[in-house]
């Protein structure tokens, strides 16, 4: 029995969305200069499911557009994941 993937099921759902996100993205980052990746999901609510904002920053990194800042090995807070901060490439 093969193990279900949640990203095989939402495979191509959404890449329109993703491409429409990407520049918007980017105009935040450029404005603010660093960012989490709450911070940018929760401005994009109205316009995009918040896996559609984590799609577009993740194809943003893999593109090099931005890059991950912050402290390495960040302690956890009660079990929360620490926050992910992102920057453009270059800045």
């Amino acid at each position: 029995m093969s193990e279900f993937n949640y990203e095989d099921f939402y495979e191509g759902e959404g890449d329109e969305d993703v491409q429409i996100a990407l520049p918007l993205i980017e105009d935040i980052i450029t404005q603010q200069k660093v960012v989490t990746d709450r911070e940018v999901k929760v401005r994009l609510e109205d316009k995009f499911f918040p896996w559609v904002t984590g799609r577009a920053l993740g194809a943003m990194e893999r593109d090099g557009v931005i890059r991950r800042v912050g402290y390495v090995g960040r302690r956890t807070v009660r079990g929360r994941v620490p926050e992910v901060f992102y920057a453009l490439n270059g800045i």
